[in-house]
């Protein structure tokens, strides 16, 4: 599923994968504003942490800093998105100035929806950091302000550029069954990603059988899936098609929880290694209010 839909999204949505740094668990939670057309989003990860444990290679505390000076934000790891403002304007830079073999890719047209996509993002996308804090259990947790202005635009640039990701997708594809699928898609489907006041949904191609392998009584997202489905999230599939959902119209703030790095199954479980590097770079709170910071942000 990762490979097909996490991936493919991450490409629509300029969201970069990536590992290293880790946290035990986050939760997310948002609000739309329809008369502003804003999305607030307050992010707490609990059990900030590495996937080695031991101390910081050159690489993590490279991602730490990233993470601490600029715009970079994660929804649950890879298994939903991430958004990195570093990495969209080194896209955007080979876009403008694509090296010689990747100049055939994209035609001008699609080209200037990429670009138009990434300006829209870098402009209306806003992360502030902080604070970081121990929780009860004296895990090192950190918090995420997030803003989006013009969400409507960006998910209307969103949609045009997602096909192009399902175009290039289908060139590679060995899966005739999906393959046919995503051709189908692109004939009937205009909105991948849409919000309806604070439910946020979204649908990709898929065939009953990879439907079974990866969200089936075995499947490789079951326990993923069962987080996603406990915080509130839905899943539905349809017609070849599985759709998610978060949130409900009735709702004014929307939370999702869930496991991240618990749910890995080689993962160690929580090691301090990460407070040293904060404490050189920022302040560590030992008590903190993080259902207060909440409601006042999304108030």
């Amino acid at each position: 599923m990762r490979t097909k839909i996490a991936s493919l999204f991450s490409i629509a949505l300029m969201f970069l994968l990536c590992g290293c740094l880790e946290f035990e668990e986050q939760s997310m939670s948002y609000r739309y504003d329809e008369k502003t057309d804003t999305l607030y989003i307050f992010q707490d990860y609990r059990g900030i942490t590495t996937d080695s444990g031991g101390r910081l290679s050159a690489d993590e505390v490279q991602q730490l800093e990233s993470v601490l000076k600029t715009q970079r934000t994660f929804f649950f790891a890879n298994w939903i998105l991430e958004y990195n403002r570093e990495e969209l304007l080194k896209h955007r830079k080979e876009l403008k100035n694509p090296p010689a073999d990747e100049t055939s890719k994209l035609n001008e047209e699609e080209r200037k929806k990429y670009v138009e996509l990434l300006d829209l993002a870098m402009a209306n996308v806003k992360v502030e950091n902080g604070p970081f804090y121990f929780d009860t259990e004296k895990r090192l947790c950190g918090v995420q302000k997030v803003t989006v202005q013009k969400l409507s635009e960006l998910i209307r640039s969103a949609n045009s550029i997602i096909p192009l990701a399902v175009k290039d997708s289908i060139k590679d594809e060995e899966n005739v069954a999906l393959k046919a699928e995503l051709v189908k898609m692109l004939d009937k489907r205009k909105e991948f990603i849409w919000l309806e006041k604070n439910t946020l949904n979204w649908v990709w191609p898929m065939t009953q059988a990879d439907y079974d392998k990866n969200f089936g009584a075995n499947g490789e997202e079951k326990h993923a899936l069962e987080a996603f489905k406990n915080s509130g999230g839905r899943i539905e599939f349809n017609d070849n098609e599985v759709q998610f959902q978060i949130g409900a119209t009735t709702d004014r703030v929307t939370t999702l929880a869930k496991p991240v790095a618990k749910e890995e199954k080689d993962y160690k479980g929580y090691k301090p290694n990460v407070v040293d590097e904060v404490r050189k770079r920022a302040v560590i709170l030992e008590k903190f209010d993080v259902e207060a910071a909440r409601k006042e942000f999304l108030k």
